[in-house]
């Protein structure tokens, strides 16, 4: 039977390096080699113990990664707010249309008014302005120079004022004239019909129908209701029809 007692010096020496080894090598197994999870830091002396990080779980996006890689991360992963933007400055309002500009003084308007004082027409400012009254006296001009009845001071006024001076005239027809016309008279009807204010018979002739078409028409527009045709009340009928009447003289 085989003894400790029994073995050389030599066999009792392999014996206790063969232990050693054996010794090592369980030692290094178990402390290098086990895949069972470690703790990555000691309890000894009352330090906290730190659980081992999940590789699968997703990270959080950094505040610096462009906008467009936010889009791909999953769901639960808030993407980071971009940061706020300096405020633009407000945009001026556009300007606003310059305002008309007033009318100017002409000097073919001029010189129609200084003309028409020779003919009666002391009140007509001498400004150069084609206002009311000097567009008025202008178709009295043109009903004696048989032209259409429009109120525009024109070089064909002036031409027409020389004549007219020329043959000997101080007056012009004016309410007479315009009454005394039967197509003219027609177109007045036809136009205070379409106004509403049914003149009656549209045959020519100035009867009292017509006359009190002509001064309620007047009145709306706050001239004198007389119930004739003033040069006053045919050019705000110009006005309204919105085209010359073609009255012939």
């Amino acid at each position: 039977m085989f003894t400790i007692a029994a073995m050389t010096p030599f066999r009792m020496r392999l014996l206790v390096v063969a232990f050693l080894a054996m010794a090592t090598a369980i030692t290094v197994n178990a402390l290098y080699f086990q895949d069972a999870p470690r703790l990555a830091a000691s309890t000894v002396g009352g330090g906290a113990v730190k659980p081992e990080v999940d590789a699968r779980a997703p990270a959080k996006p950094s505040p610096h990664m462009p906008p467009g890689i936010t889009a791909a991360l999953p769901s639960d992963v808030e993407p980071s707010k971009p940061e706020s933007q300096p405020a633009k400055p407000p945009v001026p309002d556009a300007p606003r249309a310059a305002a008309r500009a007033p009318e100017q003084p002409a000097p073919l308007v001029r010189s129609i008014q200084n003309k028409l004082a020779h003919f009666g027409y002391k009140t007509i400012p001498q400004d150069g302005l084609a206002g009311a009254e000097t567009r008025a006296a202008v178709l009295a001009v043109e009903f004696e120079a048989g032209r259409p009845l429009s109120g525009e001071p024109a070089e064909g006024i002036l031409s027409a004022l020389f004549f007219l001076e020329a043959s000997g005239k101080t007056r012009l027809a004016s309410s007479d004239g315009f009454e005394g016309d039967p197509k003219l008279v027609h177109e007045v009807q036809d136009l205070l019909d379409r106004l509403g204010y049914t003149p009656g018979s549209t045959d020519g002739k100035l009867d009292d129908k017509t006359r009190d078409a002509i001064r309620r028409f007047a009145a709306d527009r706050n001239l004198k209701a007389e119930g004739r045709l003033t040069e006053r009340v045919m050019l705000e009928m110009v006005i309204e029809r919105g085209r010359p009447f073609l009255s012939k003289g």
